[in-house]
C-alpha cells in the first residue's frame, strides 16, 4: 500500500473531515467506536477503495477515439516479511491551501491481520505490533519519540512474555506500557 499517494491521501484527509457520525463496522467514512478514532483498518479501506482518476489523468481510448477518465484500484497481491506502516500527518485541506499537520487519533492493533485486504486469499497475513515512530509538535518544528518491544536477542521469551515496551526519547529510555502508545501522535508503525 503506497500510503504517500496523493490521491489516496486526499481522500482518507476528505474522510478524516467528513466524519459526523457512526455507522456499521464496514463503514469506512465513520468513526471507530473507541473516543472518535478512526482505526487502522478504516484507513487500509479507505486507501483500497475504488476510485475515479481526474480529467488530467485521462487515457486515450484508440476504440472510440477520444480520452477517457479512468479508475484506479490500490490492492495487496502479496506480503512483505517486515510491514512499515507510513501513516500521512501532514496534508493541504485544498489544493492551494496551506501544508498543516493531521493530528486525528489513529487506533491500530497490536495484532493486525492483513488478509480481508489481499486481492488473494494467502498464508501468513498476522502481523505484531513491535515498533511504533511519534511526532509531537507542528509543522514547522517538532520532536521525534519511539515506542519499541525490547525481546531477547535469541527469541525465546523474557519472564514469560514475548517482550517488555519501552519509550525511547534521545538519550532518556524508560519502560512503558501498550496503554502509554500515543494514537495522536503516531507516524509509522512496525509490524513482523
Amino acid at each position: 500500500v503506497n500510503f504517500l499517494d496523493v490521491d489516496a491521501v486526499s481522500s482518507i484527509q476528505a474522510a478524516l473531515r467528513t466524519m459526523t457520525h457512526k455507522g456499521s463496522p464496514n463503514d469506512v467514512s465513520a468513526r471507530s467506536d473507541i473516543g472518535g478514532q478512526l482505526s487502522l483498518q478504516q484507513c487500509l479501506l479507505k486507501n483500497a477503495e475504488r476510485e475515479q482518476l481526474l480529467e488530467e489523468d485521462s487515457v486515450y481510448c484508440r476504440k472510440c477515439k477520444e480520452h477517457r477518465r479512468c479508475w484506479k484500484k490500490i490492492e495487496l497481491w502479496t506480503l512483505p516479511s517486515q510491514l512499515i506502516v507510513h501513516l500521512k500527518r501532514f496534508g493541504k485541506d485544498r489544493i492551494d491551501g496551506p501544508l498543516t499537520k493531521i493530528t486525528t487519533p489513529i487506533e491500530f492493533p497490536l495484532e493486525l491481520d492483513l488478509g480481508p485486504y489481499l486481492a488473494e486469499k494467502q498464508q501468513g497475513s498476522m502481523y505484531d505490533l513491535y515498533g511504533v515512530v511519534n511526532h509531537h509538535g507542528s509543522l514547522s518544528s517538532g520532536h521525534y519519540t519511539a515506542h519499541a518491544l525490547v525481546t531477547a536477542l535469541d527469541g525465546e521469551p523474557v519472564n514469560g512474555s514475548a517482550g517488555e515496551w519501552f519509550h525511547f526519547n534521545d538519550s532518556r529510555v524508560a519502560k512503558a506500557s501498550v496503554s502509554e502508545l500515543d494514537h495522536q501522535a503516531t507516524y509509522i508503525l512496525f509490524y513482523t
